[in-house]
């Protein structure tokens, strides 16, 4: 199903998208399929180190300490995004 909000157990918001996509949530990161580009808010405790989209660093996330969220623009299409 595709969602433009993904919650977690206790309600609060982990991810959103300014478009709806799927998502699947593993050990492995957040795999995401688009049929059009969307800014991504993850919910993070702190701000990452890296942010890794399909393996490859992004230079152009940004991290939100009082929403405590980072922001990132995806393409259509398929991938995986690892914040450490």
């Amino acid at each position: 199903a595709l969602v433009s909000n993904f919650r977690g157990k206790d309600g609060s918001k982990v991810i959103s998208s300014s478009s709806p996509l799927s998502l699947e949530i593993s050990s492995d990161g957040i795999k995401y399929g688009t049929n059009t580009s969307a800014k991504l808010n993850i919910t993070s405790a702190s701000k990452p180190k890296t942010v890794l989209l399909n393996g490859k660093p992004v230079s152009n996330f940004t991290y939100d300490n009082a929403k405590k969220q980072v922001s990132l623009q995806i393409a259509e299409g398929e991938g995986l995004i690892k914040i450490n």
